[in-house]
C-alpha cells in the first residue's frame, strides 16, 4: 500500500522500491478493481446518453419520419 501512495508522493522512491521488489499482482489487483467501480458507475450515464441520442435521432431524422408514435415508442 505504501507503494501506491509513493507512486503519487515520490515516484522516484516508489519506481526504485518497484525495480528491487516488483509487486504486479497487486497493481493487477487494484486495476481491476478500480475498472468493475468505474464500469458501474458510468451505467446510467450511459443509458442516459443512450437515450437522449435516441429521442434527438427520432425528432430529426428523415428516415424515422413515416413512423408512427406507436412505432417511434416501441
Amino acid at each position: 500500500m505504501k507503494t501506491v501512495i509513493d507512486i503519487i508522493v515520490a515516484p522516484k522512491d516508489a519506481f526504485e522500491s518497484l525495480r528491487e521488489n516488483p509487486v504486479w499482482g497487486w497493481t493487477l489487483l487494484a486495476t481491476v478493481v478500480l475498472m468493475i467501480i468505474g464500469y458501474f458507475l458510468q451505467l446510467p450515464a450511459t443509458e442516459h446518453a443512450s437515450y437522449g441520442t435516441m429521442q434527438h435521432a427520432l425528432a430529426t431524422s428523415s428516415l424515422y419520419s413515416t413512423m408512427t408514435d406507436e412505432q417511434k415508442a416501441r
